[in-house]
């Protein structure tokens, strides 16, 4: 009997804790409308933010606690969407259970970025806070404010360096990617007193920055203002590739040795003396062909030196390996190559930790052709220091045929010119003093030996009558 009623009174019991849970829930729910929490109006309705103050904190959001009735966990939920949107696209900025939440500027511009702002415009937001305790009640949301941000914007296009080392050529110009507004970073080669500048866009019409618009700023040593024409750097040492920094708002550049990436291993002889060398193609980029032998180890080495950072497999865990590249064990975790034995291009991301490799072709070395006689050319025009460098003021020859040319203008003493096949094309057919050395040059003209192999005027200043023949190779000058 005792025990009929002990179970009698726990299932009374049961019933009687059951009741009061749906009843808080019950009441929960019905007090939902009571529950609804304020936020603040903003400090001010509209903001404009700007890329250097990215770390600066935004105005902190504010708001009152909700109360459901009883006492609850309440996590709230700042949100934001476009103004007028209803908060169909809302995004959450982030969560807390006090009752202020403070984002930076940067964190804030990021995320109306995402939901559409342009940057550099005004951009109309609503933000509201939701408040939740958990399944079985439904989250209650505050009022909305609202606010006009102009935000920023947080990727730029890269410029262009485009001079003699690249053939003047605008298909093959030196990227410099941005790293931020106004600031950018390219790795590339430069040769021995060749010319250069930069450009906004690979277009001749395109916004461009010379030595003259650096003056007054840090450049390197190794860099001077040519004085031609268009003001383009010159770069006075050897031959070399460069990492090179340019800040346009504090006219400042910076140069120095293009980082390097080598492979030792099996195929190399573990020999530093004949260490692979990738190129570098951009700023921890590297990318080179060679032979891989199937089984054979290996890793990479910053410097063909065994004192010299190295990286191997360990270090590229977590990011991307080509499968057929294995870890070789724990003595040095060199790479284990399970590919077929050929050339393969390898291309490494030192700041992604990613590696692809492709079937590729070693380079042959090409034999040297004899020059053709470019005898499709029928238009040739002079561009030196007499021209200001410059193809609106570029002296055009008269068209003989077969080759040949003629004309009369003013030579200065000391000058530098060449010639070239097309108005507006700096790179071919391009016709210096080299080109005519094997056949015969005037006495009035001797070598600039420079780059670009210009012709230096040794004669006296004066109006000369020009004859050249292209097919003969031949330049003569007579007052």
């Amino acid at each position: 009997m005792k025990n009929i009623l002990k179970i009698y009174t726990a299932l009374l019991l049961a019933l009687v804790m059951s009741s009061c849970e749906e009843e808080l829930v019950e009441k929960a729910i019905l007090d939902t409308d009571a529950a609804v929490n304020e936020l603040s109006a903003l400090p001010s309705s509209s903001y404009v933010f700007l890329y250097e103050e990215a770390g600066d904190a935004f105005d902190t959001f504010e708001w009152t606690a909700a109360d459901y009735g009883f006492s609850a966990s309440v996590v709230y939920q700042l949100q934001v969407a476009p103004s007028g949107s209803d908060f169909s696209d809302a995004m959450a900025l982030g969560s807390t259970q006090e009752d202020t939440l403070s984002l930076t500027q940067g964190a804030l511009n990021t995320a109306l970025l995402s939901l559409g702002a342009m940057p550099e415009e005004a951009y109309a937001v609503d933000f509201r806070v939701v408040s939740s305790i958990g399944e079985g009640v439904d989250p209650v949301a505050s009022n909305t404010i609202s606010a006009s941000i102009t935000t920023y914007a947080t990727t730029f296009p890269p410029i262009y360096l485009i001079g003699d080392a690249q053939n003047w050529d605008l298909a093959a110009p030196m990227v410099l990617e941005s790293t931020g507004p106004g600031e950018y970073i390219g790795i590339g080669p430069f040769v021995a007193d060749g010319f250069f500048r930069f450009f906004e866009t690979p277009a001749w019409d395109a916004t461009q920055w010379n030595a003259d618009y650096f003056e007054g700023g840090t450049i390197p040593d190794v860099l001077i203002n040519s004085g031609d024409g268009d003001a383009n750097f010159q770069y006075t040492s050897t031959d070399q590739d460069y990492q090179i920094t340019v800040n346009l708002n504090t006219k400042t550049i910076t140069m120095e040795d293009a980082p390097t990436l080598y492979i030792i291993g099996d195929d190399q002889g573990w020999d530093t003396n004949t260490a692979f060398q990738l190129g570098a193609i951009a700023p921890g980029v590297f990318e080179g062909t060679t032979t891989f032998t199937q089984g054979s180890i290996w890793r990479f080495f910053e410097h063909a030196d065994w004192a010299a950072t190295q990286y191997n497999y360990t270090y590229f865990e977590g990011g991307t390996i080509p499968a057929d590249l294995t870890d070789g064990g724990p003595a040095d975790n060199n790479f284990t190559n399970g590919a077929a034995t050929g050339a393969y291009t390898i291309t490494v991301n030192l700041n992604e930790k990613t590696i692809e490799m492709v079937a590729g072709e070693l380079e042959e070395e090409e034999e040297e052709e004899e020059e053709e006689t470019p005898t499709e050319v029928t238009t040739l025009f002079l561009v030196g220091d007499d021209q200001g460098w410059s193809f609106g003021t570029a002296y055009e020859l008269t068209y003989l045929g077969d080759g040949k040319f003629e004309g009369t203008t003013d030579f200065t003493n000391g000058s530098s010119f060449r010639f070239f096949g097309e108005m507006d094309n700096w790179s071919d057919p391009v016709f210096g003093y080299s080109y005519f050395a094997e056949g015969s040059v005037t006495e009035v003209l001797g070598d600039n030996e420079d780059a670009d192999s210009n012709f230096v005027v040794v004669g006296e200043t004066g109006s000369y009558a020009i004859a050249i023949d292209l097919t003969a190779k031949t330049i003569e000058l007579t007052q």
